[in-house]
């Protein structure tokens, strides 16, 4: 039985095509893969907002192969993550979700929702002008530049300040003193948001 290509997968090879008019007719015969579809419209859309803070979480990828097909499975959770969707989720239940999402995912998928939920595309082929002209009627006509692509191997500094009325913070802290693998979730996202509390009470 054929494997199917996952959709961080898929995005890569089209964007690593050599030219536009490739990767259109790639990424056009994509159209069925509604997952691939709507992972674009979530990245590029201005109106799609994720309710979650920026920057990447303290989360654990995870170690097992062929993960694929999880986020095949696992995107109907989505609506839990965006503005609107489910309003009724405190903060920290939201976030907490959402780095159980990521580890269950395959190493790159799990990269690709991260640059998709900061509205970011981590593949240079991969533009809000190609999508939109690929499959017209999925992205509102762009009024500005929002396409950024980020480098690979570039770590993007993020802001750390929280919020003191709701203590909700305004960014994930990536720093390895909290990603510990002895720590659960939410012990990794409360000592987080402590770690921020020291920090702005020095401040």
């Amino acid at each position: 039985m054929t494997r199917r290509l996952g959709v961080a997968e898929i995005l890569k090879k089209i964007s690593d095509l050599p030219n536009e008019i490739d990767r259109q007719n790639s990424l056009a015969t994509c159209s069925d893969n509604t997952v691939l579809v709507m992972t674009l419209k979530y990245m590029f859309d201005p109106n799609i907002v994720f309710d979650l803070p920026d920057g990447d979480p303290p989360y654990k990828p995870t170690d097992f192969l062929d993960q694929e097909s999880s986020y095949y499975t696992d995107f109907r959770r989505m609506y839990l993550f965006i503005k609107g969707g489910n309003p009724n989720l405190s903060a920290m239940k939201r976030e907490t979700l959402f780095v159980q999402f990521i580890e269950g995912l395959d190493k790159q998928d799990a990269k690709l929702v991260l640059a998709m939920k900061d509205k970011k595309s981590p593949y240079p082929g991969i533009t809000y002008d190609l999508v939109y002209r690929t499959f017209p009627g999925l992205l509102p006509e762009k009024q500005e530049e929002i396409n950024t692509i980020i480098p690979t191997s570039v770590f993007v500094p993020i802001l750390t300040k929280a919020d003191p009325e709701t203590e909700t913070i305004n960014s994930f802290d990536s720093s390895p003193s909290v990603d510990s693998g002895k720590l659960s979730v939410k012990e990794r996202l409360k000592a987080r948001r402590e770690k921020i509390r020291k920090e702005n009470a020095a401040t």
